[in-house]
């Protein structure tokens, strides 16, 4: 009869190939764990066990089968060998309220975690905090359209004695009460350091705008308490109506600017361009921004015949703004990048060349021919792989 594997014990939840009873009789009935995990005695994990993981990965995914299974928190305890080196978390659909009881969906005790992913989950504040502040190996964390319930809006302060020294945090930002998220971090009650972060991404869904100034306050407040120099790359958030610029650029290094193309190839959000454009005239002299991407996510055109290009003039003025003497100083590297739209990839009207044509020659020229120039940094135009695009032939 064959065996769990190492995958096995390592993907748990809806598809899960054993039962948890299954795998805990594996893990009791063998002399070691190691052994009945299939792990050598050195730790060392071949490849082809995780495969196509890269790294050693606890999967649990919609797991309304686990939320009352008694034999769960005895199989997630045995993988919290110190031997066992899982240093990554992805968990997904899952509702921290359903586990009965709350204690069977424990995840401390894994020293090795490095990396955490939640997405399109449902979690209490308190669920979050003791999650985050129970991982001290923590380094990068992914948290995409989830729900926080029960978030208290108030200044009682944590309580937590460590905190992991986050690297890395992306956010996803799926529904109407996202923004606690980031009040959260920038809170007394922060199960985080945010002074350690140094990438911060910031997505969202295609059917969320923002029009009531919460992004910009509440990313200049996150960006004030970050102390090291960063990495900032953001979505295009559909800004709907004028919003003040972000403030407390000072420490920022790398900068990736994201729009999208709303009905087809030149029709951008006019407010979103003025945001940026406003956010680039706010950067200080003194900062240590050395690297900005501009990203066009493009999708195909709503008519076979393309329209005519809008809003230009505001074109221009970010374009002006890319060459402000308070970015142009200390940048090396300006990037123009055009993407497929998620969904878009192979479309039969999907045109990229037409679009980076457009974006070299009419939307952003002066900044192109500028660093183009320039001996201090480097000018290069970009596919959806990082591939270097020949622009020569064209301009």
């Amino acid at each position: 009869m064959a065996q769990p594997t190492l995958r096995d014990f390592l993907h748990l939840g809806a598809n899960q190939t054993y039962s948890c009873h299954a795998l805990f009789h594996r893990l009791q009935s063998t002399h070691s764990t190691l052994r009945a995990l299939g792990i050598p005695r050195d730790g060392h994990v071949r490849p082809q066990s995780i495969a196509p993981d890269n790294v050693v990965t606890l999967h649990i995914d919609q797991p309304t089968n686990l939320e009352q299974d008694s034999y769960f928190p005895h199989v997630l305890n045995r993988l919290k060998d110190e031997r066992v080196l899982i240093t990554k978390i992805l968990m997904g659909q899952t509702n921290w309220y359903s586990f009965r009881p709350p204690s069977s969906l424990d995840l401390s005790g894994f020293i090795h975690i490095t990396h955490l992913v939640i997405h399109s989950s449902i979690f209490s504040e308190n669920h979050l905090c003791s999650l985050l502040s129970s991982l001290l190996s923590l380094r990068t964390v992914e948290l995409h359209n989830n729900l926080m319930q029960d978030y208290r809006n108030n200044q009682v302060a944590s309580t937590l004695v460590e905190r992991p020294n986050i690297r890395a945090l992306a956010l996803t930002m799926g529904n109407d009460t996202c923004w606690t998220l980031l009040d959260l971090f920038t809170s007394d009650r922060s199960p985080v350091e945010p002074h350690t972060f140094e990438r911060l991404e910031l997505r969202r869904p295609r059917s969320l705008a923002s029009g009531d100034g919460s992004l910009s306050r509440r990313m200049s407040a996150l960006l004030k308490l970050m102390q090291f120099p960063f990495a900032l790359d953001m979505d295009d958030f559909n800004i709907t109506l004028p919003m003040s610029p972000m403030l407390n650029l000072e420490n920022i290094k790398e900068l990736t600017i994201t729009l999208c193309a709303l009905n087809n190839y030149y029709d951008f959000s006019y407010q979103t361009l003025v945001w940026w454009t406003e956010t680039l005239r706010n950067i200080p002299g003194w900062t240590k921004l050395c690297t900005i991407t501009i990203k066009v996510e493009l999708g195909p055109p709503a008519a076979v015949n393309a329209p005519h290009p809008h809003d230009l003039a505001q074109w221009a003025a970010f374009d002006e703004a890319l060459c402000r003497i308070e970015i142009s100083s200390g940048l090396e590297h300006l990037r123009y990048k055009v993407v497929p739209r998620s969904g878009y990839a192979g479309h039969p009207s999907y045109d990229c060349d037409t679009m980076r044509r457009w974006l070299c020659l009419r939307c952003l020229p002066r900044a192109r021919i500028f660093y183009t120039a320039s001996e201090d940094c480097d000018f290069r135009v970009l596919d959806w792989a990082n591939r270097e695009v020949d622009m020569s032939g064209i301009m």
